[in-house]
């Protein structure tokens, strides 16, 4: 596993404990910390069902729900001054992940140029 490839697992993997953590703050009971938390990590279930029966592309969805943290932090940082901080936190690391799968996809190109120009 290269680097950005890390990059991108360790973002997708902090986004979730950022998303429990938050739900854990603003809820005041047990049930509610639950539903918060079920909510939050719902946009991973495509990139959790690509990983369990192993189906190509899937960094492209955990960029789904990278996406769907975006626009949540963004939106939440934007209307929601109370819980700005943690809003930019998840922009931040959402914005992270995206950056690390440009590189890997960038690579990952330059390594299909180079094994194409090896075989000409």
């Amino acid at each position: 596993m290269n680097t950005a490839t890390r990059l991108c697992a360790a973002s997708l993997a902090a986004l979730v404990l950022l998303r429990l953590a938050y739900a854990w703050a603003i809820s005041a009971t047990p049930a509610d910390v639950a539903g918060h938390a079920a909510i939050a990590l719902a946009p991973l279930l495509p990139f959790v069902a690509a990983w369990a029966f192993r189906l190509r592309g899937l960094w492209i969805y955990g960029g789904i729900a990278a996406w769907v943290y975006l626009s949540h932090g963004v939106m939440e940082a934007w209307a929601t001054p109370p819980v700005r901080a943690w809003a930019l936190v998840e922009t931040v690391l959402a914005t992270l992940y995206f950056a690390a799968m440009w590189e890997r996809t960038r690579r990952m190109r330059a390594q299909g140029a180079q094994t194409q120009a090896r075989h000409r």
